[in-house]
């Protein structure tokens, strides 16, 4: 018949395309002299350091993620993948944790502590005060014994968190403030509500994003935030009061409203509802510290 020759060579070049289909494909290889290198991280995830590792290598380099070994494979010049791998075992250690304990303090107390403050004001509405160095029986070694000195009064809330390093966590000063029309009219001034929202009570705090500088050093990053408490409300984060702090390791730095930025917002998220002598402003007395 005819076309059984036609037919013939049909079934012969499906057999030899499914044959070709089931040869595995060979890895892809790098131009001649490059070199295949495969780092399995130890600590951090591959997605997290591609990105700089790419940036090291060479204009026909490139670098892959195998997520399921959680691992980066490079291929490149032996020069720039020896960048690559310094880069990646410089990179992939443990993370610090980071503890902060913050402490709601009134002027008194500051001076019952007997610190040497250096106070500075910032942009944002925030007078700083830096402890400089602790010495035996007063400054940062103080600050514990002050506390118990002022015993369990229940206007004073001191608060600890633990957070990683260059991760965020929130700081609470007051649950249910009663300063409804201060916060409202803040968020109404600013755009972040319109004026006819109902608020009834009103969570204050901050959030603090810390990181480390160097080994002995604590950069935070503070914002301002309040929620209204009203079925619905929103979280608003006071972002042009932002600030950013630097502490030495195991130190201390009070945070307070400068009255010279005339803030009352921020002066009423430090004092959280709390009832204080009238004219007397209140204040966060901040530690900050690594951990293994």
């Amino acid at each position: 018949m005819p076309n059984r020759p036609r037919a013939s060579r049909l079934v012969a070049l499906a057999l030899l395309l499914a044959f070709l289909l089931a040869i595995p494909a060979a890895p892809a290889r790098g131009a001649a002299g490059d070199e295949v290198f495969v780092y399995k991280m130890k600590y951090r995830v591959a997605e997290e350091l591609v990105g700089p590792v790419s940036s090291v290598l060479s204009d026909t380099g490139r670098a892959s993620v195998d997520s399921r070994t959680n691992s980066i494979v490079i291929v490149d010049r032996p020069e720039s993948v020896a960048q690559a791998r310094a880069l990646l075992e410089s990179q992939d250690v443990r993370q610090k944790s980071i503890q902060i304990t913050v402490e709601t303090v009134t002027k008194r107390d500051l001076d019952a502590m007997r610190l040497e403050i250096d106070w500075a004001y910032r942009t944002g509405g925030w007078q700083i005060g830096n402890i400089p160095v602790p010495v035996p029986g007063s400054g940062v070694t103080a600050l514990g014994t002050a506390a118990a000195r002022r015993g369990s009064s229940s206007e004073r809330a001191v608060q600890t968190v633990t957070v990683m390093n260059d991760g965020r966590a929130e700081i609470s000063t007051g649950h249910e403030v009663p300063f409804t029309d201060v916060f409202h009219g803040y968020a109404a001034g600013h755009g972040y509500v319109g004026t006819s929202t109902n608020w009834v009570a009103v969570d204050t705090g901050f959030e603090v994003h810390p990181r480390m500088i160097g080994n002995d050093r604590i950069l935070l990053e503070i914002t301002p935030r309040m929620r209204n408490l009203s079925p619905g409300g929103a979280s608003i984060h006071v972002t042009e009061a932002a600030t950013q702090i630097e502490v030495q390791d195991g130190g201390a730095v009070v945070i307070g409203s400068s009255n010279r930025e005339r803030s009352e917002v921020l002066r009423e998220i430090l004092r959280g509802g709390r009832r204080v002598r009238a004219g007397e402003d209140t204040f966060l007395l901040v530690r900050a510290r690594s951990m293994p």
